[in-house]
């Protein structure tokens, strides 16, 4: 079974091809808010690199979130898009699993609005600054970094594990479709223009 990741659920992209728990081919590049014009043909390069077709591929897993709106909504929505495409089940996994598998210690994530994931939970990062120990990892403004410095918390920045590494130890429920999960939901206004 030849399983495909996606995450774009930290500071980096990652991709990932993994059959029988060894990794075949697995990419990671800086985001730069442009997951919908590198995302797919990031994919396409790493399906050839590793000398297989889209058809070789038995099922496609995505970091679901929570995480930030655009580009877990491309990653998300590229998966999902492959997977009816291929007629293949679909893992969606939670992105405390990746960190969890990524880092022996607690990590924290920038939530927007003065927020952090936490635990598991959405706190206020005053508060969390509160209770933090470290060594921490995950990924934050540069001004809350600064403040966990100042109480002398390890904290490493954007510490990204592997994502195939991840693929290769967990097993999911298999899914037709894959819904992201956002911190918060998201903000869309309407539109007060009235078409005729």
């Amino acid at each position: 079974m030849i399983i495909l990741g996606l995450n774009t659920s930290t500071n980096l992209s990652q991709i990932a091809l993994v059959q029988k728990k060894q990794i075949l081919a697995e990419n990671s590049w800086k985001s730069e808010q442009n997951e919908a014009e590198t995302l797919l043909p990031n994919i396409k390069n790493l399906i050839k690199s590793a000398n297989l077709t889209w058809d070789d591929i038995d099922r496609i897993a995505v970091i679901k979130g929570p995480g930030p709106f655009t580009a877990l909504r491309v990653s998300v929505a590229v998966a999902n898009a492959i997977a009816y495409a291929l007629n293949k089940p679909i893992w969606g996994i939670p992105v405390q699993d990746y960190w969890e598998s990524a880092f022996n210690g607690d990590f924290v994530l920038q939530a927007g609005l003065n927020r952090v994931l936490y635990k598991g939970k959405l706190v206020d990062f005053d508060d969390f600054l509160k209770i933090a120990k470290g060594p921490l990892a995950g990924h934050l403004k540069e001004s809350q970094i600064a403040q966990l410095k100042a109480k002398n918390i390890e904290f490493a920045e954007e510490k990204a594990g592997s994502l195939g590494n991840l693929l290769k130890i967990t097993k999911y429920s298999d899914e037709k479709m894959i819904k992201p999960e956002y911190f918060a939901p998201p903000t869309i206004t309407k539109s007060t223009k009235s078409y005729k």
